[in-house]
């Protein structure tokens, strides 16, 4: 009796100083992304040194240090306990994903343990709480921007005035703004001022009615849309003025009849396509010295 206690005895304090001595030796491999003491989170954007998660929710990622063996996740928020996995396989770098969290700050640790392996009657295993790793989750897209119109007619050249998003979370990334339904222009937050405007090629507005829509995201791509704007397009129209040598000052718009040669029609032009034909009378020129005309070409 007095030799199985002591056997006992010995196989207990083996089985202590081996898992100690596990805990000591226990090794990981960090990685880059979203980085923390050997353990990660994946997906994550990094701000202030705090990884941060949305929709795919948060994949902890860690290398337990040993080849076989089973894990345990544990989850708190704001230090309060909110519950733990199930056991899973570990082994080399693995992983564990909590999904479906709503915005906030959490914590998670990882229970590590190796396969037992036992040689007569001793065994020996590792066994141990990897570091922790805090991050935060933000699955709320920003405020909605808002297209700002007075709905009167607009030139081609108008610029296109948005709002401005604010984001309580992870931070604004840009915005996209979509003319008919596809995208032609994108900026990032910080190019904004007050408001923010894009001013796009003519070419992609002519004549009439247009559907603006600006789509803002935040760093994790969660999205916001504004309310579809429609805007009208009637440029003021250019004219090649047309004498009967032929055409001079052409792309200019009508508001004076130049000096010089009397034109006798007003061609319209919008960006350049002739669009339709004024005539003109003008009033016959007189030399001041002799009260007739020039001579006839």
């Amino acid at each position: 009796m007095v030799r199985n206690a002591r056997e006992a005895e010995m196989n207990r304090s083996t089985r202590v100083a081996l898992a100690a001595a596990a805990l000591t030796a226990m090794t990981v491999t960090p990685a880059a992304l979203g980085q923390q003491s050997g353990v990660w989170i994946d997906p994550a954007v990094m701000v202030a040194g705090v990884p941060w998660t949305g929709q795919a929710g948060a994949t902890v990622r860690f290398t337990p240090g040993f080849s076989s063996g089973t894990g345990r996740a544990e989850l708190r928020m704001s230090g309060r306990y909110l519950g733990g996995s199930g056991t899973f396989g570990v082994g080399g770098e693995s992983s564990y994903t909590w999904q479906s969290l709503a915005d906030g700050a959490y914590t998670t640790r990882i229970y590590v343990e190796s396969d037992h392996i036992c040689n007569g009657w001793m065994c020996s295993w590792q066994s141990g709480y990897l570091p922790t790793a805090d991050f935060r989750v933000d699955r709320t897209p920003p405020s909605e921007p808002s297209v700002i119109t007075d709905g009167e007619p607009q030139e081609s050249s108008t610029a296109i005035t948005w709002s401005r998003s604010t984001d309580g979370g992870v931070g604004m990334d840009g915005y996209q703004l979509l003319l008919d339904g596809t995208t032609q222009a994108q900026m990032g937050a910080s190019q904004c001022g007050g408001d923010c405007s894009a001013t796009l090629d003519p070419s992609l507005l002519p004549d009439g009615t247009h559907t603006v829509m600006v789509r803002a995201t935040d760093l994790l791509g969660n999205a916001s849309e504004s309310a579809l704007a429609h805007i009208t397009v009637a440029d003021t129209p250019t004219v090649a003025l047309v004498t009967r040598r032929g055409m001079s000052s052409p792309g200019t718009r009508l508001t004076s009849v130049p000096a010089g040669p009397s034109p006798t029609a007003a061609r319209s032009r919008t960006r350049g396509t002739p669009t339709a034909t004024a005539h003109l009378t003008p009033t016959p020129a007189r030399w001041p010295w002799c009260g007739c005309g020039p001579p006839k070409p």
